[in-house]
């Protein structure tokens, strides 16, 4: 932290004084007004009674953000371990994450996105992001207990094309296009974006040779927009991306990688992961009247995965395990919204039903899990801001959730044939929850705001696949252990500011966030998986995002959280793995993120746009009881653009500059002691041609 905190004072104190000499002697061009859509209304961020994090399409752009695990690093107090081959866990001030949901929701133009093994998505053609922190019960259904990413891509606008390729450390290799045109008159218009990406992986091994973690993946999206009346306007897409890559890059976790090792590990198998996703979605909006619009969002999605993995993580002879996923979503939501001066309201309705066919096999061993998994979900919601007297507002809303879970099952295992080799049931779960949200803002002055919020959070229950449900004396179910709902309780008071005179806009807050009835995953010591109840995790925060445009050319962001979450009730004498007081794993203790961007005109055909950002995450526990971590690292990241009369860009980047190892994640057990580290450093050139 010392050293990322020097590196940041020295380029400040550097370019400071002519920052703030410029400011003073030139008229700055004002700041923009960020505009929150999340909301499901369009909303300013300075009034919204809830903390967001922003980010615009330049910014993605000149941080060379590619990835959601890139963009996050943007965020304070939030975290993503993405391993090809596993799940993609996002965790958001500290909370715990589940088996096999996620408990962040990411909807991308209204349309979710919840399958774990692709949630680390491409940003390919995104005009903006935004974070939102805490429960967002009001608004969102179900898996969105700690959070919400909202993605807006794009939408088909005038003629345009542009082309780029990249080359990058590690033999890596990218093309992408992007193309709009119209197709009738202004009223219709289509878009088309591709990108093909091969890397080699950063894991060697050292058994059969190769890497571990190569990776080829290419994505083709395409989009219309037809204005087709004057109050009517119908948005559809499709899209379709494919990762045929390595997997598992686990290294040894007895191991201390140090900066600049090579990382490697001896494994007698060729990991494999491959998932291809299928997306299809339509959207209609339907003006009424000048104040009234109802909404509809379709969508269909459909994921398929097969990876193969090294059964023991070593070059001795074990086999190794196939998993095959297929996995279906179908969602349907109708919204209306009605908006006057002093009062804004919402109603809206969905349903979605997912439908997962998965196996699992271990040949040499003759085990075999196989099971159909549907989840159906109904939502109704509403929600309403009032506009009171002396400048108050107050906003309202709730949320009514019927879900039905439905399992069947077969285990094949002949080492533990009771009451024989194959086992198999059927198990059905049904939920119901009203969840609420409510929020108050006082507007201090023209320029500041405060406010409180207080909000429920819900994740849904389910039946895990993986882990057959196995009784006190070894008698086996046909069923998966079962896994029941979590309801969060959270409160947030927040300061939001923006100083005209100083270009800067400043928002703070502070959270408490209470989960009851935590559902704990764990292995005994004859290796048999459990799932227990854990009374209560608590977890309370800070967050601060700053941002300052110092004159038209340069601009300072920055963004911290720190977060002490923690298990503070368990009533069940039986759980002997945990204790209270224990602090919540993979999720570290708190984050920075610091980026200054500076945009000039060399000539009157030459540009340059720079970026410096630098990441900061804090010590982070692998396991309840601690005895594996990771502990607090930084890295620094620079990119550097010229671009000649609109049309040329070469640009120069580097990440991870320092070449820091850090753990992403570490498995310790019995027979297995195993850890996933981030990307080494690398460089790029990379040219685009605009048309």
């Amino acid at each position: 932290m010392k050293y990322t905190s020097a590196c940041l004072g020295l380029l400040l104190l550097a370019t400071a004084p002519t920052a703030i000499a410029d400011a003073v002697n030139n008229q700055l061009k004002p700041m923009e007004t960020i505009t929150i859509t999340s909301q499901r209304i369009t909303r300013d961020s300075q009034s919204l009674a809830s903390n967001s994090t922003y980010i615009d399409r330049d910014t993605i752009a000149l941080l060379k953000i590619e990835t959601i695990a890139d963009l996050l690093n943007l965020a304070p107090n939030i975290s993503m371990q993405t391993l090809a081959g596993d799940f993609d866990y996002i965790q958001m001030r500290g909370m715990p994450r589940n088996i096999e949901q996620a408990t962040v929701g990411i909807y991308i133009d209204g349309v979710p996105y919840s399958n774990l093994y692709g949630l680390n998505l491409s940003l390919l053609n995104i005009e903006s992001v935004e974070i939102l922190r805490g429960a967002q019960a009001n608004l969102f259904g179900r898996n969105a207990r700690d959070g919400v990413i909202a993605i807006t891509t794009a939408k088909p606008a005038q003629a345009q094309a542009n082309l780029s390729g990249q080359i990058s450390s590690n033999n890596g290799r990218q093309i992408q296009a992007h193309a709009n045109t119209p197709l009738l008159d202004d009223t219709l218009h289509l878009s088309v974006q591709g990108q093909w990406f091969m890397r080699d992986g950063i894991v060697d091994n050292t058994h059969l040779g190769g890497h571990i973690d190569d990776v080829d993946q290419h994505e083709l999206r395409a989009a219309m927009r037809w204005q087709a009346t004057d109050d009517v306007i119908i948005d559809a897409s499709i899209e379709r991306s494919k990762k045929d890559n390595g997997a598992y890059p686990y290294v040894n976790g007895q191991t201390q990688f140090k900066r600049g090792d090579t990382l490697s590990a001896s494994l007698d198998t060729n990991n494999k992961f491959t998932l291809t996703t299928t997306t299809a979605a339509l959207t209609i909006d339907w003006a009424l009247a000048s104040d009234w619009q109802l909404s509809s969002i379709s969508s269909a999605t459909d994921v398929e995965v097969f990876g193969r993995f090294d059964a023991d993580f070593s070059e001795l002879p074990y086999g190794y395990y196939d998993t095959w996923l297929d996995d279906n979503d179908l969602y349907q939501e109708f919204r209306l919204h009605h908006e006057t001066q002093s009062i804004q309201w919402l109603l809206g309705a969905s349903y979605s039903k997912n439908t997962d066919n998965n196996r699992n096999e271990y040949t040499l061993f003759g085990l075999n899990n196989v099971a159909k998994l549907t989840k159906r979900s109904a939502i109704v919601y509403g929600d309403v801001t009032l506009a009171l007297a002396n400048k108050w507002q107050v906003q309202a809303g709730g949320r009514w959730i019927s879900e039905d879970f439905d399992a069947a099952t077969l285990f094949i295992n002949p080492l533990l044939p009771t009451p024989q080799a194959s086992t198999q049931g059927n198990k059905t779960l049904s939920d119901s929850q009203w969840l609420g949200k409510v929020s108050l803002a006082k507007q201090i002055d023209e320029h500041q705001h405060v406010y409180i919020n207080a909000g429920q959070g819900y994740l849904s229950g389910g039946v895990t696949w993986m882990a057959e449900d196995i009784d006190a004396s070894f008698m086996r179910q046909g069923t998966g252990l079962s896994y029941a709902p979590e309801k969060s309780n959270n409160i947030e008071l927040g300061y939001k500011s923006f100083w005209p005179s100083l270009n800067t806009r400043v928002e703070l807050n502070a959270y408490q966030s209470q989960l009851d009835n935590f559902q704990h995953n764990y292995q005994d010591a004859f290796g048999l998986s459990h799932i227990v109840n854990i009374d209560r995790v608590t977890s309370r925060g800070l967050e601060l995002a700053l941002h300052t445009q110092f004159n038209d050319s340069l601009a300072l962001s920055l963004n911290m959280g720190r977060n002490k979450s923690t298990i503070t009730k368990i009533e069940n004498t039986a759980i002997t793995t945990v204790n209270v007081g224990n602090r919540i794993p993979n999720a570290a203790k708190g984050n920075l993120h610091a980026h200054l961007i500076y945009q000039d005109d060399i000539t009157e055909k030459w540009a340059m746009n720079s970026a410096l950002s630098i990441n900061y995450r804090g010590d982070t526990s692998f396991d309840f009881n601690e005895p594996i971590s990771q502990k607090s690292y930084h890295t620094m990241d620079l990119s550097l653009a010229f671009t000649h009369s609109s049309q040329w860009t070469v640009a120069i980047w580097g990440k991870n500059l320092t070449d820091t190892r850090y753990k992403q994640s570490q498995v310790k057990q019995a027979t297995v002691n195993i850890a996933h580290y981030g990307m080494t450093r690398e460089f790029g050139l990379k040219l685009t041609k605009s048309f």
